[in-house]
């Protein structure tokens, strides 16, 4: 079986139609017909059938498709890091889902010390070389490595009376006014995990904008779930107290390794995370009790 006799058939049957197959391979529907019959006499197997939709796939052809949709990226992954490679440079895919503000100079430093790598910020976690996000600790992966521990802290106005207390119950919480940042998945693991089997509490206003949640809280519409440390990297307003919530409930900021072809620089890259994660949380310690 030949490498183009497999992208042939992949492209027939994600097009379900061999004129429009052809097309996008840009060749003759001809010879495209010659090297799907060659391909289906080398295996034995009549891959395709026609309906009244177009070509669909028998048994045997939905068994080559998912083997060449297993195939296909691993290759182009490979072609991708050797064109690299070969031009002198290097690019790390990161997928950013959490701590984005506590990361912001951490990038321009590695860079300055390694410019021969580049970055990019993928969107999707299947699709990169190091995926950052955050989870409570019942969902934190089993290949996960924790940069973070931080605290969820209660976010209040300076001008509530919640303000002057060390500590708050998960109860007094209920009945309190809540700012819900609509859209971060974050977010609705803190409450999951602060709320969990029992009544959540009130909305008072949403928002998809952090700073303008810390904008809220400040004018004291209502009160906030905050991560201790990237609130505070994240410049809040100065008549906003963070508070602590009885059992001092944590999130952690974790990577994993993602994609199988590991590009040039990602070790390094990773290393200096963790020193630099670790000088933070040092800087910003859990407190017990």
């Amino acid at each position: 079986m030949e490498l183009s006799q497999l992208r042939d058939f992949a492209a027939v049957a994600r097009c379900r139609n061999m004129t429009k197959a052809a097309q996008q391979l840009s060749i003759a529907q001809p010879s495209l017909s010659k090297s799907l019959k060659r391909l289906e006499d080398e295996l034995g197997a009549k891959l395709f059938f026609r309906s009244s939709r177009g070509m669909e796939l028998t048994l045997e052809g939905e068994i080559l498709l998912k083997a060449a949709d297993e195939v296909f990226p691993i290759l182009d992954g490979a072609a991708r890091e050797i064109r690299r490679s070969a031009a002198g440079r290097t690019r790390i895919r990161v997928c950013l889902r959490s701590a984005a503000d506590l990361m912001s100079g951490m990038f321009t430093a590695f860079a300055v010390k390694n410019p021969q790598v580049l970055f990019d910020i993928a969107e999707d976690p299947e699709n990169c070389d190091v995926l950052i996000d955050s989870c409570v600790a019942a969902d934190l992966p089993p290949d996960a490595v924790v940069l973070l521990t931080e605290e969820i802290c209660l976010a209040v106005s300076s001008a509530s009376p919640l303000a002057g207390q060390s500590l708050v119950p998960v109860q007094r919480l209920r009945s309190e006014p809540f700012i819900d940042l609509a859209g971060s998945d974050s977010y609705r693991e803190f409450f999951r995990q602060i709320f969990a089997g029992g009544a959540m509490p009130l909305v008072s206003a949403r928002t998809v904008s952090y700073q303008l949640m810390k904008e809220f809280v400040a004018l004291d519409m209502g009160v906030a779930l905050a991560a201790s440390v990237n609130w505070k990297a994240s410049g809040p307003p100065k008549s906003v107290r963070l508070v602590s919530i009885k059992g001092r409930p944590c999130r952690y900021i974790y990577l994993q390794k993602r994609g199988r072809y590991h590009p040039e620089g990602l070790t390094e890259f990773i290393g200096f995370l963790k020193d630099s994660f670790t000088a933070l949380q040092m800087s910003h310690p859990i407190r017990q009790g």
